[in-house]
């Protein structure tokens, strides 16, 4: 049964990406390294097998795969987004004052302040994460409980909720945070009692949320601080340039320096498994697995985090080029057309076309959010067109990756009975692999948009009405002839004499320079026109001339040589006509030859309307 097109939509945007994230799911779920945290007693009955991955991007769209739905409890990356909205309320100058932003090489939960300060070293760290609780506001613990509930489904875009089992837990084993709680008070850092910072600090890491969520938290910062799914502003622009600098530097804790030089991205983990890595103005990509390694990070989280960001070049001192601008321009197949010239009843059915293809034009280098901006926008053309030319003319690199991407949006497309197909790439520079994963794929890949154009309009005209057989009289219905009564036509073929000649492919019917002394009249097959240029005189196409139309027509109205190169494109037939033969017609019969020369200006007046339609179109 043929899919819908709001389900091939559905399939064009989630299939690649949850391929990709599939087979890098299915590739470290074996991994058995860690083990799950036991120092938070409740935190050891996490099942270890769990493992989900979420990729939420800046405009709203959200894939995953795993154990993206099972909670978990956000601990340490909760750190990064209340500092986030601390930022916000109290300002950068203020925060500042009671929480630094240097990176340290101690754990997470050492007892260490800056000697010069006395401050935390920075909020990454319990230390700083607890004097950022305190900064909390409201007039009891539940007031600022709700408080910081609130801060935090903001950016998740949803109510968020405690596991009061695990803050029980928290609460009862903290012995260390509540040193650390004491230092700060010691230290002028804290200036509310330790046991309500304390209080707010373990709600806050023991709020529930799932991998999804984690990610649509972490894009909210790649939207500069707007959640992409709810809209609301969540932090002022120079808030998240603030939580993402703190997170490079001192999100992962004492891995944070390699973590910097591996996978290059801002990141914060939870020892509850939980870890969210942003692509600013892109995506972010959230990981859940509880077994963690020596530094408290989850071990198949950061390992796949590695993974993508090698395979998808995502290093934040990896050049790519602005996501929104991939997609140059899109083109409507109604109003540009391949240089082709076709006959009237031809130019009829293509204009009568009721999904017409588009050509989308993509630029700059091909990474992965860009591709994945390619793959949504194919989704959102299925609705209206089963057929569709990407045109890579302008993309100046993709990555093995993003090309496996595309090729998986090329199977999609042709598994639902639909039609993608590639316009110029080349298999050099940038685009080499692209062009071996494509032609592996047996893709169809054309020189450039006019014959990727020119293939789908005879697609369009094989599967209408079926055309007659070839013979003199075939010409009758032709444009050439209109107007004719069975008289005019009886006196044309008697003086004119028109005779069927019928070429091989390739063959050469004119050349450039010879006498033009007599005119064709395609009857099956079609022609191109070419011309010689450049240092190396090659060929290039003027256009492409197809059934029912005429070519050689300067030998009806001078004594000239021919302009270019006509050769057959398949096996053609034409009617020729010669020179003499139509001057003795002309004399013997005036009016159809009348006929004859304002049917050729009406038609040359119709391709040259035509032509400047497209040039517009693609001028605009």
């Amino acid at each position: 049964m043929a899919l819908s097109s709001s389900a091939v939509a559905s399939a064009i945007f989630e299939g690649s990406v949850a391929s990709f994230l599939k087979a890098l799911h299915a590739e470290f779920l074996p991994d058995r390294d860690g083990n799950v945290a036991t120092y938070i007693p409740e935190l050891s009955n996490a099942d270890p097998d769990h493992f989900g991955i979420a990729i939420a991007t800046a405009d709203g769209r959200v894939h995953a795969v795993g154990d993206w739905d099972v909670p978990f409890t956000i601990q340490s990356a909760s750190k990064a987004f209340m500092y986030g909205e601390a930022l916000k309320r109290l300002g950068r100058d203020a925060v500042l004052a009671k929480v630094g932003v240097e990176p340290t090489g101690d754990a997470f939960n050492s007892i260490v302040l800056d000697e010069i300060t006395n401050r935390p070293f920075n909020p990454m760290v319990n230390a700083g994460a607890i004097v950022v609780s305190s900064l909390v506001e409201g007039a009891d613990r539940t007031a600022r409980e709700k408080a910081m509930l609130a801060a935090l489904g903001a950016f998740a875009g949803r109510d968020l909720a405690i596991d009061r089992a695990v803050f029980e837990s928290e609460s009862a084993t903290g012995h260390r945070n509540r040193a650390i709680a004491y230092l700060m008070l010691n230290s002028g850092m804290i200036d509310a009692s330790p046991d309500d910072a304390l209080d707010i600090y373990f709600k806050q890491c023991s709020v529930l949320v799932t991998c999804r969520d984690l990610a649509v938290m972490g894009a909210t910062l790649a939207n500069d601080g707007v959640n992409p799914l709810s809209g609301e502003r969540v932090l002022p622009t120079g808030c998240v340039q603030d939580v993402l600098s703190v997170m490079y530097g001192c999100g992962m804790y004492d891995y944070a320096g390699q973590w910097s030089f591996d996978v290059g991205l801002p990141a914060k983990s939870g020892v509850a498994g939980g870890l969210v890595a942003v692509v600013p103005g892109e995506f972010a990509i959230a990981f859940y697995s509880p077994p963690l390694d020596r530094f408290g990070n989850t071990v198949r989280g950061v390992k796949a985090c590695k993974r993508i960001s090698e395979m998808l070049s995502l290093h934040s001192f990896c050049s790519r080029t602005e996501v929104g601008s991939v997609i140059r321009r899109e083109l409507c197949g109604l109003t540009v057309r391949s240089n082709r010239v076709r006959k009237r009843e031809d130019r009829t059915l293509l204009d009568a076309a009721a999904a017409p293809v588009r050509i989308v034009e993509l630029q700059g280098a091909l990474h992965f959010a860009t591709v994945e901006r390619v793959g949504f926008h194919l989704g959102a053309l299925a609705a209206s067109t089963s057929r569709v030319i990407l045109d890579l003319r302008h993309v100046t690199s993709c990555d093995m990756a993003s090309a496996g991407f595309l090729v998986g949006l090329q199977r999609i497309w042709s598994d639902a009975g639909r039609m993608l197909v590639w316009s110029f790439v080349p298999p050099i520079g940038g685009l080499i692999d692209l062009s071996a994963a494509l032609v592996a794929a047996k893709a169809h890949i054309f020189a450039d948009i006019d014959h990727a154009l020119e293939y789908f309009e005879d697609l369009a005209l094989v599967e209408g009405p079926a055309q007659p057989e070839v013979s003199i009289d075939s010409m009758r219905r032709f444009d050439l002839c209109r107007g004719f009564d069975e008289q005019d036509w009886t006196n044309f073929v008697v003086c004119a004499a028109p005779k069927i000649v019928e070429f091989e492919a390739g063959a050469t019917i004119v050349r450039a320079g010879d006498p033009a002394d007599r005119f064709f009249i395609i009857i099956a097959g079609g022609v191109r026109v070419s011309s010689r240029g450049g240092q190396d005189a090659r060929l290039f196409r003027l256009s492409s001339i197809g059934l029912g139309l005429t070519f050689g027509e300067m030998a009806l109205f001078e004594d000239g040589r021919r302009s270019a190169d006509v050769a057959a494109e398949t096996r053609t037939a034409c009617v020729v006509i010669a020179k003499d033969a139509f001057a003795r017609l002309e004399a013997a019969h005036p009016a159809i030859v009348a006929k004859i020369y304002a049917n050729i200006i009406r038609e040359q007046a119709e391709r040259l309307r035509r032509a400047n339609v497209t040039i517009n179109s693609l001028e605009s």
